[in-house]
C-alpha cells in the first residue's frame, strides 16, 4: 500500500476498492488497516462538501481513471500517535494545461490547533511537487475560514484572489 509519512502523520490515498470499502463500513475499513475506528467530529459544512465530493468527483473519477487515483481521491490523515484517522486531504485532479493541482483538507474537531493540517498539507505538497508536470497547487477556503487560511499561509501559500464566498490561494513549485 502506498502512503506518505511525516514525523506525526501517515497519509493514505484511497484506491477505488478502498474508497468503496470505506463507504460501506468505515469502522470495518479502519480496522482492516490496523487502525482504531475514528469517531470523527466534523462541521456540517465539511460533511456536505465530503458527501458532494463522493458522489460528484471521487466515485466517478476513481471508476473512470483507476490508475490516476493519487490525484483524484481522498487521502486519509492518520495520527501515528493515536493510530486513528484524524482527517482527510487530497488533490482534486491535475489541470495539465497550466500545471496546477488543487488541494483541500479537513481535520477532526478533536484534533484542531495541533498543526496537523499544516503538516499534512506540507507533506502532500512535497509529494506533488516531485512530479515535473506540477507547477503550482491551488486551494480555496470560505471567506470567513480564517483558521484554514492561516494553515495555507503557514504552508507557503499566498492569496491570489477572493470573491464573496471564497478566498483563493496558490503555492508555486
Amino acid at each position: 500500500m502506498f502512503y506518505l509519512e511525516s514525523q506525526r502523520l501517515r497519509l493514505i490515498p484511497l484506491t477505488n476498492e478502498m474508497f468503496n470499502s470505506c463507504l460501506k463500513d468505515r469502522a470495518a475499513f479502519e480496522i482492516s488497516l490496523g487502525l482504531i475506528p475514528s469517531q470523527m467530529e466534523v462541521e456540517e459544512f465539511f460533511k456536505k462538501e465530503y458527501d458532494d465530493a463522493v458522489v460528484n468527483f471521487w466515485l466517478p473519477n476513481l471508476a473512470a481513471f483507476p490508475n490516476q487515483y493519487l490525484w483524484i481521491t481522498n487521502w486519509e490523515i492518520v495520527s501515528l500517535e493515536h493510530n486513528t484517522i484524524i482527517g482527510g486531504i487530497g488533490m482534486a485532479g491535475l489541470n495539465l494545461t497550466d500545471g496546477a493541482a488543487t488541494t483541500g483538507y479537513m481535520i477532526d474537531k478533536k484534533h484542531w490547533n495541533k498543526g496537523y493540517a499544516t503538516e499534512a498539507l506540507n507533506l502532500i505538497c512535497q509529494w506533488a511537487f516531485t512530479h515535473e508536470h506540477v507547477l503550482s497547487i491551488k486551494a480555496s477556503t470560505l471567506t470567513d475560514g480564517y483558521a484554514s487560511q492561516k494553515v495555507l499561509r503557514k504552508a507557503g501559500f499566498v492569496q491570489i484572489g477572493a470573491d464573496e464566498q471564497e478566498t483563493h490561494f496558490q503555492k508555486m513549485k
